[in-house]
């Protein structure tokens, strides 16, 4: 907890205010986004032409445009017919794991 500054209102660190500004861009960001998967460790979402893969557990993403999109989607939809009952975490594992996809991922509110 931050003490009081010398006007009784708690001060702010610079690293308090970029979190917060990032968290802004990200949650305005996201409103572009349509959530196609959700599971309990991933998240997929579409849209501005390309994909977001979230890792929530790491707090990362890999955010996926044009040829990497492409790329996506191809391995995306093959993963899904080949198995149609595995629940999103599985998928989006597979993908984020041995996809390679992972490898793409920032930390979240990074400028991709």
């Amino acid at each position: 907890m931050m003490a009081p500054g010398p006007n009784g209102s708690a001060w702010k660190t610079r690293p308090q205010q970029r979190l917060e500004r990032r968290a802004t861009d990200m949650a305005e960001n996201d409103q572009a986004f349509k959530l196609l998967e959700d599971g309990d460790e991933f998240a997929l979402s579409a849209g501005q032409g390309g994909f977001r893969l979230r890792n929530k557990s790491e707090g990362t993403c890999a955010e996926l445009q044009d040829e990497d999109a492409e790329r996506f989607r191809a391995d995306y939809e093959e993963l899904r017919t080949r198995s149609p009952d595995w629940a999103p975490d599985q998928v989006l594992a597979q993908l984020w794991d041995q996809g390679g996809y992972g490898w793409l991922a920032k930390e979240e509110g990074e400028a991709p």
